[in-house]
């Protein structure tokens, strides 16, 4: 009966060095999910399955090397260890996240991967979401308009969407009576004017308003890295297979590391951040979008969004995350884009709603805008429902007057 070989001196050192290698790829990571434990007590599960996977990988490659079998597979678990596993951990320690995907100043990729990709309109709210419609917007399907009733389009951005066009259905129907008036709410966080010259293309028609409140500008001047608006391009995500890629990216900070890699070395070949839209792109989206409404007799009534920042300061975060270069841009800029508002509506004599000289009068203003000087309160949205709601009134009033067969 032949004898097995002993193992020689060349096969002894290969095996200490491969359990040394191992040991090595197996305390790292359980001292590293130790110290996080220690900070977020839901990784202690996973620390008691990391020692547990410690422990079953040391009692097999050890029952092997005292048989000498193959250990191939273990250079590949401590390589896996210290590249995947280490330095996940590593990174989870050390705080970092960052998301890689379309920056917009807002949506940020976090937020944007929380949202329904479109190609013309760059996202909505996802379709399958408890309370939002098939258009990818809050609230009930919007089909054909009802006999004797006025609509009334709102297009804006996250000021409008938090809540003060409810408010204005309720003021304008209790003032003006039946007819009854429709609020049609298309307002999402974060759109500019291109955006919502887009939506009204897509939607306008089959929303028939008889008056629309359009409100743009705050993401119409924020910064954006790399392309306008108007040369951006969103690429959608099709398929189970892109989704699990988008979700693994959320829940691994080593494929994040990745992209904040790759992001970093685009950005050095990419031109500096830009406005999202310019401001004489600012003015032919406001142009197309009241010349749409007026084609169809709708009534465009265009507001100026008010601030609080000339009074109560602007918040660092702005500058900080790179939505204005700095403090005085914000107000500039913001002021700026107001003023075309006001300066289109007399050329084209459509009517504006000046909040802005209307709501940053008031005082105090800490009691209408919320912490960032751009959002409201409940306060602040019943004040800006009350001027909306008698601007629109006002208006629906004149244009019944003006087509009545009497003249009255």
């Amino acid at each position: 009966m032949a004898m097995r070989p002993g193992p020689t001196a060349t096969d002894e050192r290969a095996v200490a060095a491969l359990r040394a290698l191992l040991l090595a790829s197996l305390l790292l990571p359980l001292a590293a999910v130790h110290l996080l434990a220690l900070e977020v007590p839901f990784y202690w599960r996973f620390a008691a399955l990391l020692l547990w996977y410690a422990l079953l990988c040391w009692l097999l490659f050890e029952h092997r090397a005292r048989r000498r079998r193959r250990l191939d597979v273990f250079l590949a678990v401590a390589v896996l260890n210290l590249l995947v596993l280490t330095p996940e951990l590593g990174l989870r320690l050390a705080g970092f996240r960052h998301l890689s995907g379309i920056h917009f100043g807002y949506p940020r990729p976090a937020q944007f991967l929380r949202l329904e990709p479109d190609p013309e309109l760059f996202w909505t709210l996802p379709r399958d979401r408890p309370g939002v419609n098939s258009w990818g917007f809050p609230g009930p399907e919007i089909g054909p308009k009802p006999a004797a009733t006025r609509r009334l389009l709102v297009l804006g951005d996250s000021v409008p969407y938090g809540g003060y066009p409810r408010i204005v259905e309720q003021l304008v129907n209790a003032r003006l009576g039946p007819p009854r008036c429709q609020v049609v709410n298309l307002s999402l966080t974060g759109y500019s004017s291109h955006q919502g010259l887009a939506l009204l293309l897509r939607h306008g028609a089959a929303v028939a308003p008889d008056l629309a409140v359009v409100s743009y500008g705050w993401n119409d001047h924020w910064l954006t890295p790399g392309a306008s608006d108007a040369e951006r391009l969103v690429p959608l995500r099709r398929g189970w297979a892109a989704r699990g890629l988008v979700l693994l990216e959320r829940r691994s900070r080593l494929l994040q590391l990745g992209g904040w890699l790759r992001q970093r070395w685009r950005e050095q070949a990419a031109p500096a951040a830009r406005l999202r839209v310019p401001p004489e792109r600012y003015r032919a989206n406001l142009r197309a979008i009241g010349r749409w409404l007026a084609r169809r007799d709708a009534i465009p009534l265009f507001l100026t969004p008010p601030a609080a920042h000339r009074k109560l300061g602007v918040p660092p975060y702005l500058v900080e995350q790179g939505f204005a270069p700095d403090a005085g841009a914000v107000i500039s800029r913001h002021r700026q884009y107001n003023a075309i508002v006001r300066q289109l509506a007399a050329e084209e004599g459509w009517a504006v709603l000046d909040l802005e000289a209307r709501i940053e009068a008031l005082d105090p203003l800490d009691e209408i805008f919320t912490a960032d000087g751009i959002h409201l309160t409940a306060t602040g949205n019943a004040v800006v429902a009350v001027e909306v709601a008698g601007a629109v009134v006002e208006l629906l009033a004149a244009g019944e007057t003006a087509v009545a067969p009497d003249g009255g």
